[in-house]
């Protein structure tokens, strides 16, 4: 019964690392047939946290194969897993998950962990690019959250300030520089640009932001 199978498992996430034995059931139940089900045993795994960590490989897969997985599953991997390669490795790759939203979040998860996601920067670089505009707000955020590591991801930022047509995307992109700080340097000449004659004044405003901390002062 699905909704027996359910229960259990938003009993067993309600127990968090007290549930550390039925980890085993829970990958087993995120294959199961009934989607209800899937994401309550994604959910509990995410709340039972690092002692989970065997389920890393399985929660990267199902996350390809629904958008509802794939926005529980982005965060569960980053609950318990952290920076560890595979977890990387796994939100860079649904970077590309066909539904945007999926996207978002894995740009979102990779914002929560920082530096140490730098190997993702050439792929949220290539998000601040993408069709859609909030899948660009998020790899922006995150490669801002990144600070310095994310220096090559300086001229897709550069290009979403100048390009695009959203004053709240081109404030992202502005806000992303400022964290990078001085080694986003190469921004310098469109900021200043922007400072000056972007229409928005808040866009404006976040470029003369940015400026400083680029300039450090």
């Amino acid at each position: 019964n699905p909704s027996v199978r359910e229960d259990a498992a938003k009993s067993l996430g309600r127990m968090e690392s007290k549930a550390r034995a039925a980890v085993p059931a829970l990958i087993k139940a995120l294959k199961d047939d009934d989607l209800k089900v899937r994401t309550a045993a994604v959910q509990a795994l995410r709340k039972i946290g690092p002692p989970a960590k065997q389920a890393i490989p399985v929660i990267a897969e199902v996350i390809q194969e629904n958008s509802t997985i794939g926005i529980f599953g982005t965060g569960a991997l980053v609950e318990i897993g952290g920076a560890d390669r595979k977890v990387i490795a796994a939100l860079t790759n649904t970077l590309k998950h066909p539904k945007d939203i999926v996207r978002e979040y894995a740009a979102k998860s990779l914002k929560r962990l920082g530096p140490e996601a730098k190997s993702a920067v050439p792929a949220l670089a290539d998000a601040v690019g993408d069709a859609k505009g909030n899948v660009r707000c998020a790899a922006a955020d995150a490669l801002g959250a990144m600070g310095p590591a994310a220096k090559d991801g300086v001229p897709a930022l550069v290009n979403m300030l100048k390009t695009d047509s959203w004053a709240i995307r081109r404030r992202y992109a502005c806000n992303a520089l400022g964290k990078i700080g001085p080694a986003a340097r190469e921004a310098i000449p469109a900021l200043k640009e922007t400072a000056e004659n972007d229409r928005d004044s808040d866009v404006r405003s976040a470029a003369k932001h940015a400026l400083k901390k680029i300039e450090r002062r």
